[in-house]
């Protein structure tokens, strides 16, 4: 039988954690093989496997899909990138005695405070509230290699793009620029990998991840043609799409910065629901940490994605209900909503 049918009948569990009964977990796999098959179209000749991680409250569960995956390989987190940095720049500013409404022109070169520049605060980077475009005007000239777009844009070349950027403060926009000025907040800090070691990777030993692991330990992506594909090496980009990181390293850390998160969301109500649909609708959406707040019913999902020329990642959390999914592929077309699909199963199961 062909590996793309196998896949859509089997979900090989990678490993488990104590806290339920295996009969529990097998109705769970059961459970996520019917949304594969019945509610996801993937093309597992395309998308040639899948790592599946659930959080239930005190347990895990990861399950590899189509061709199996290794739980412990690094893969390329592109735009998941931001909420990790967005809570690292929490810290940062904490450090240095500042708040979200500070300038960012407290830490931006002198020559780039004006067209608005002076304007802009720090958690309007944060929440895309800076009305800045999604990537710098000039960053097509500085592609060598399609296949990694980014390598050849560096701070230097930022500076120059960032004297050509109108700022609108307030104005929803998602915008990789809005991660790539925290370049310089980091600076403040040692530097954004120093500061994610002493933050991240040694209080919390996430040591599958980091922005500079080398290219030899990540996992094999494949574009859309479903054929195998380069790493990027994202250069001035690292604060908005770098990360490098594993599926182990992004339960521990959801799980270390939920109980935060209940307290900066907002509160739940049907009118904040109403609210929040129509805005979405419209394609502005609520930012918390760096996450993307969604309604479900009584409580709010945390959700974000990212992709890359040959991985895509998507989270789904209610840290609430400590229950989450998270979905990594190793393509870039990805598992379509798999991770908010799963959340949604496990939600309606709480009740």
């Amino acid at each position: 039988m062909k590996k793309h049918r196998l896949s859509l009948l089997l979900l090989c569990i990678a490993s488990a954690s104590t806290g339920l009964l295996y009969s529990q977990e097998g109705d769970l796999q059961k459970e996520i093989a019917k949304i594969i098959r019945y509610e996801v179209n993937i093309n597992f000749e395309l998308v040639p496997g899948l790592l599946i991680g659930v959080i239930d409250q005190d347990s895990t569960y990861t399950f590899s899909v189509g061709e199996k995956q290794n739980k412990h390989d690094p893969y390329e987190m592109g735009s998941v990138t931001k909420p990790v940095v967005a809570w690292l720049a929490a810290l940062a500013l904490d450090s240095l005695g500042w708040t979200s409404e500070t300038k960012v022109c407290a830490f931006l070169p002198d020559s780039l405070c004006k067209n608005g520049w002076e304007q802009i605060t720090v958690g309007q980077l944060l929440t895309h509230r800076a009305g800045l475009m999604r990537l710098p005007p000039g960053i097509g000239e500085a592609e060598v290699n399609i296949d990694d777009p980014y390598a050849g844009y560096d701070i230097e070349a930022l500076t120059q793009d960032m004297k050509l950027m109108q700022t609108q403060p307030g104005v929803y926009s998602y915008s990789h620029v809005n991660f790539m000025v925290l370049h310089w907040l980091f600076e403040r800090v040692g530097g954004l990998d120093y500061f994610f070691e002493q933050k991240l990777i040694y209080p919390l030993a996430l040591y599958q991840s980091g922005f500079d692991i080398p290219d030899d330990q990540m996992a094999l992506g494949h574009g859309r043609n479903g054929a195998g594909t380069t790493l990027w090496h994202c250069n001035a980009l690292d604060p908005a799409l770098g990360l490098r990181s594993g599926l182990l390293d992004l339960v521990t850390f959801v799980r270390h910065i939920s109980p935060d998160l209940i307290n900066h969301a907002p509160k739940w109500s049907s009118g904040k629901e109403k609210e929040m649909e129509k805005q979405i609708k419209g394609g502005v959406y609520d930012v918390v940490d760096g996450w993307f707040l969604i309604p479900e019913r009584d409580t709010w999902v945390f959700y974000h994605n990212g992709f890359t020329g040959g991985h895509n990642v998507s989270i789904a959390f209610i840290p609430e209900k400590q229950i989450g999914a998270i979905v990594i592929a190793n393509s870039s077309i990805g598992s379509g909503e798999l991770s908010m699909l799963i959340l949604e199963m496990m939600h309606k199961g709480k009740k």
